[in-house]
């Protein structure tokens, strides 16, 4: 709310907050919107709601507020109009929103040390919804839509389904789409869902090439299962991996085993983009990262330098950040490769 664009209209029938977990302001947050929207419905949900005690839900009802514990969908499907869509053009003129992000499912079940995902169980949005706001975002003129699903890959049944959707309502997503994938989620039936999807981008998160950092980041893999996945997919859509470098107990033989992984994948990765480790309060990281090092700076952007290991410096870190770009361009054709007799430093 401190950040709501000046002129937002006053006469919204329903006005909606999704709080995921507390923090400090959270009430006075929900008492500014109840304020500047006086006569509509305002509605409070997400996961926070389902923790409140008597006396918290005693001032929302003061506020005149309605608490909605259940799935955000559910609302609209039990409490809205029949057939009112989730996303109307006016929400979007209202917000001011120019990038063409949606989700089609929330939650993931895996327990990244770096990540304040506090959903663990998937749940899955429906195709026919998902497809209304599909259709709305394509039809305001963006050139893309990016699945922001944490993990799109998850479940190949609700891929297909989405994908069918789309088809009967002659939804165009061919090159005008991208998402995620997990390692773990790469396979034959996933790649071939991957593919109805006709992606500009498919991003998949490797973090490192170095199997003790994988662990401590707690990833699920190994660098040979990702390097194998990487080569299964990258031959078959656009793919971008993603790198976290920096993260606590990161060594610069670490740093050179990530390196050494982007130099074999580069022929099969469209893209690379490798970030700092930014340490998040609340998760393993940060408290790792309280031991190992020094914290610089929380809450910035992932090419802005949050934190260093003990055992690195910033000058290493963006040495390591510059090297693994250089070895994909390399690896790609885009740079010359090195002389054999000058190697990459590194």
């Amino acid at each position: 709310p401190a950040r709501r664009p000046v002129g937002w209209p006053r006469d919204y029938d329903l006005v909606g907050l999704s709080v995921l977990r507390d923090y400090a302001e959270v009430m006075e947050d929900v008492q500014e919107l109840r304020d500047f929207f006086p006569r509509s419905c305002l509605v409070v949900g997400g996961k926070w709601t389902r923790g409140l005690d008597g006396e918290s839900l005693g001032r929302l009802e003061d506020m005149g507020v309605t608490v909605w514990s259940g799935a955000g969908e559910g609302y609209f499907g039990q409490c809205v109009e029949a057939g009112q869509p989730s996303w109307d053009a006016r929400d979007l003129e209202t917000l001011r929103v120019s990038e063409g992000g949606l989700m089609s499912s929330r939650g993931c079940p895996y327990n990244c040390a770096f990540c304040n995902n506090t959903e663990k169980k998937i749940t899955l949005f429906s195709p026919g919804r998902t497809a209304d706001n599909l259709a709305l975002l394509l039809a305001r003129g963006m050139k893309r839509v990016f699945f922001v699903d944490d993990v799109f890959t998850a479940n190949v049944g609700h891929m297909r389904a989405l994908h069918e959707e789309c088809l009967k309502r002659e939804i165009s997503l061919a090159d005008k789409n991208m998402f995620f994938t997990h390692v773990n989620y790469v396979n034959a039936e996933s790649v071939e869902a991957m593919c109805l999807f006709k992606p500009c981008c498919v991003q998949i998160g490797v973090e490192s090439g170095d199997n003790g950092v994988l662990t401590a980041m707690q990833k699920g893999f190994t660098a040979q299962r990702a390097y194998e996945r990487v080569k299964q997919l990258g031959g078959c859509v656009p793919l971008t991996a993603l790198f976290l470098i920096g993260f606590p107990g990161e060594t610069e033989t670490s740093l050179r085993n990530t390196v050494e992984f982007a130099r074999a994948a580069a022929p099969y990765l469209a893209r690379v983009w490798v970030s700092y480790y930014q340490p998040v309060p609340g998760t393993k990281g940060y408290a790792m990262a309280q031991q190992h090092g020094r914290i610089v700076k929380t809450g910035l952007r992932n090419t802005q330098i949050g934190y260093v290991d003990d055992e690195l410096s910033r000058s290493l870190l963006i040495k390591y950040r510059n090297l693994i770009h250089k070895v994909w361009r390399q690896g790609n054709g885009r740079e010359p490769m090195e002389r054999a007799d000058q190697p990459v430093e590194g």
